[in-house]
């Protein structure tokens, strides 16, 4: 793995952090890149809305790791056990999240210069190609079999793909 990611807590406070780490050139990388996302957002959401953002406590290196190190955002219940139509409703909610802070960003786009990546269908296929190639030699036949099914449908629909591209990728908020 590129980065180790634990949940400690602090020994001042007792309160739960977590700590993402890596000493790996692609684990600082995407450590690095997590940060610079959270950052743009701290400057596109209030403290006080909907999307909670947890605290930086510390980034910084040591020894050869970068290390960076949050706040614990605690929850009540994690969300695949809330009822249905909860879990609905919060998936509707983030979707119009999304839509403000992507109309934010066009208002502002300095914010989220050189942060978000931007993709089209290209961007897409190739990804899942990469994807394919490195799972389906390590899968049951019939899954890889609906990998590759998979696959010829993004191809067959790259035109529909492009037609609703020009949003930030899943990865970026996750």
């Amino acid at each position: 793995k590129e980065k180790f990611v634990l949940i400690g807590r602090q020994t001042a406070d007792k309160k739960r952090v977590v700590i993402k780490t890596s000493k790996r050139e692609g684990g600082q990388a995407e450590i690095q890149r997590e940060r610079d996302i959270r950052n743009a957002m701290v400057k596109m959401f209030p403290p006080e809305g909907d999307v909670r953002l947890p605290p930086e406590v510390f980034f910084g290196r040591a020894d050869g790791y970068l290390i960076w190190v949050s706040e614990f955002i605690e929850q009540e219940q994690v969300f695949g056990a809330k009822p249905l139509e909860e879990q609905l409703s919060l998936v509707i909610k983030t979707f119009e999240t999304l839509e403000c802070f992507r109309l934010g960003s066009l208002r502002d786009p300095s914010i989220v210069s050189g942060v978000f990546e931007i993709s089209g269908a290209e961007t897409y296929i190739s990804l899942f190609e990469e994807f394919k190639k490195q799972t389906t030699n390590t899968i049951p036949e019939k899954t890889a079999n609906i990998v590759r099914e998979a696959g010829n449908f993004m191809k067959s629909n790259k035109q529909l793909i492009d037609k609703y591209c020009g949003y930030f990728l899943h990865r970026d908020f996750a």
